[in-house]
C-alpha cells in the first residue's frame, strides 16, 4: 500500500512538473508571437487570414496537440481520464443554461452602448469556426491539463481553480500589451471578467469531467463579444 501511494505521488509530481513547464513554454511562445512575429512579419497579412493562421493553425499546433499529448501521457495522474475528456452526458447539457446570463450580460451592454441589441455587420461563419478553435484549444490547455492535474476527488479544489484563473489571466497579457489594452484592463478592473469566466469554465469542467461543455461556453462567450 505504501509503495502504491509512493508511486502515485511520484507520478503526480512528474505530471505537475510537465504541466508547469508546458505553461511556461506556451506563455513564452505566445508572447513571442504576439510581440514579435505579429508586429514584424504578420502585420501586412489580411486580418481574416491572420486570424485563421493564429487562432486555428497555430493554436491547434502550439496549444491543443501538446496539451493532448500531456493529458494522455499522464492520464493516471489526472482528475479526468482520456476516456471522459471528450464525452458528454445528458445531464451535462444543463450547464449550457449558463449561456442565458452570458446573453443577458451582452444584451445589456449592447443596449447601453448602442441603444438596442445590434449584431455586428462584419460577423460571419468564419468567426464561429475561429472561436470554436479558440474555445477548444484554450480549454484543452487550461482545463484539460493545468486544472486536470491539480483537481482531486473529494477535496477542496478552490485553490486549484483560483490558481488556474490567474494563469488564464496571464496568458492574455501579451495580446493586451500589443494592442495597448493591458494598463486599461488592469486599472479599470476589466480583467476581473477573465477571472470570473475562468472560474465558471473550471467549475463546469470539474462537474462534467470533460472539456466539451466548457469549450462550448467559451466559444459562445467569444462569439457574443464579436457579435456586438
Amino acid at each position: 500500500m505504501v509503495l502504491q501511494e509512493s508511486s502515485f505521488f511520484r507520478a503526480r509530481k512528474k505530471a505537475l512538473i510537465a504541466a508547469g513547464i508546458f505553461y511556461i513554454v506556451l506563455l513564452g511562445i505566445w508572447a513571442f508571437l504576439e510581440l514579435y512575429l505579429t508586429t514584424n512579419f504578420l502585420r501586412n497579412v489580411p486580418e481574416r487570414i491572420y486570424d485563421i493562421i493564429k487562432e486555428i493553425g497555430l493554436k491547434l499546433i502550439v496549444w491543443f496537440l501538446p496539451a493532448l499529448v500531456i493529458s494522455r501521457k499522464f492520464d493516471s495522474s489526472m482528475y479526468v481520464d482520456k476516456s471522459e475528456m471528450f464525452s458528454v452526458k445528458k445531464k451535462d447539457l444543463l450547464y449550457l443554461l449558463i449561456l442565458l446570463p452570458f446573453m443577458m450580460f451582452h444584451a445589456v451592454l449592447s443596449i447601453r452602448s448602442k441603444g438596442g441589441i445590434v449584431i455586428n455587420s462584419s460577423f460571419s461563419v468564419l468567426d464561429v469556426l475561429i472561436f470554436a478553435s479558440v474555445g477548444l484549444c484554450e480549454e484543452m490547455v487550461f482545463r484539460g491539463v493545468l486544472l486536470n492535474v491539480t483537481l482531486r476527488e473529494k477535496k477542496n479544489n478552490i485553490a486549484a481553480i483560483a490558481v488556474n484563473a490567474v494563469l488564464f489571466l496571464i496568458i492574455h497579457f501579451p495580446i493586451w500589451y500589443r494592442t495597448g489594452a493591458l494598463a486599461d484592463n488592469l486599472l479599470s478592473g476589466s480583467f476581473i471578467t477573465v477571472i470570473i469566466l475562468s472560474i465558471i469554465f473550471s467549475y463546469v469542467f470539474s462537474k462534467t469531467k470533460g472539456i466539451v461543455i466548457p469549450a462550448a461556453l467559451h466559444m459562445c462567450w467569444d462569439i457574443l463579444c464579436v457579435m456586438q
